[in-house]
């Protein structure tokens, strides 16, 4: 059963999937109708999941199940990952690259290999206060919060360098 997004509540479970590379406008139009269909009859047990998704930056699919209604199962899982997976192949991009991270650097998304960070952050392209998108939010309500954060306040803080205390 397709929820607007904007009603779904803040305890609604979420899964974020980064693409490649952004959309093109023709994409996100038919992301937009293969989304919609795959929320109207994503179901567990036969039941029907009050499901939502939304596209964020032109490089997102964000999709969010209302657990209180009726709880997402092991199958409907796979379903919805099956469902991303059509998807990706159709349009030729790639959501399951999770050495990929994502940051809004001038407005725009782009995206570092997890394994450059370090390097990044020594060079100065990646600071304290560059935005990070953080994908592992599993609740609605910390994505609409916490998505978008500064690298000092999330999990990639512990690769920024130690403040020296004088003695």
């Amino acid at each position: 059963m397709l929820i607007p997004f904007e009603s779904m509540p803040h305890h609604a479970r979420v899964w974020v999937y980064q693409a490649n590379r952004a959309f093109t406008a023709a994409e996100e139009q038919w992301l937009h109708k293969a989304l919609a269909q795959f929320c109207q009859q994503w179901v567990a047990h036969q039941v029907p999941l009050h499901a939502s998704y939304s596209l964020g930056y032109h490089q997102f699919v964000v999709l969010a199940v209302d657990e209180e209604a009726n709880g997402a199962s092991g199958c409907s899982i796979d379903a919805s990952v099956h469902a991303i997976q059509s998807m990706q192949q159709a349009l030729g991009l790639d959501f399951f690259d999770r050495t990929q991270l994502a940051f809004l650097v001038e407005g725009a998304v782009v995206c570092y290999p997890l394994a450059q960070i370090g390097a990044l952050i020594a060079a100065g392209r990646v600071t304290a206060a560059t935005l990070f998108f953080n994908n592992l939010t599993p609740r609605l309500g910390e994505w609409r919060t916490g998505w978008l954060q500064r690298v000092e306040d999330s999990w990639l803080g512990r690769y920024l360098p130690k403040a020296v205390v004088p003695s």
